[in-house]
């Protein structure tokens, strides 16, 4: 199913609570845009979680310790 960007700011603007996946093993990159995109939907208000298959390495977990509600660790 494929939406346009506008289509996707009105589904993440009406929801309360949203869940942000990442890909297997993810890297600095994929992390930083999922922390940044937390962070926004957080201060619009909206009850955040990310979540991934593999655990976030050490040297990039300050990027969640703050800005998230849960963090969890798909199996």
């Amino acid at each position: 199913m494929k939406i346009k960007l506008q289509q996707a700011a009105d589904v993440l603007q009406k929801a309360d609570e949203v869940l942000v996946l990442s890909h297997k093993s993810p890297d600095g990159d994929t992390l930083g845009s999922a922390s940044a995109l937390c962070t926004a939907l957080q201060r619009m208000g909206k009850h955040v979680r990310f979540a991934c298959s593999d655990p976030v390495v050490p040297k990039y977990e300050n990027l969640f310790a703050k800005n998230l509600n849960q963090t969890l660790l798909l199996p």
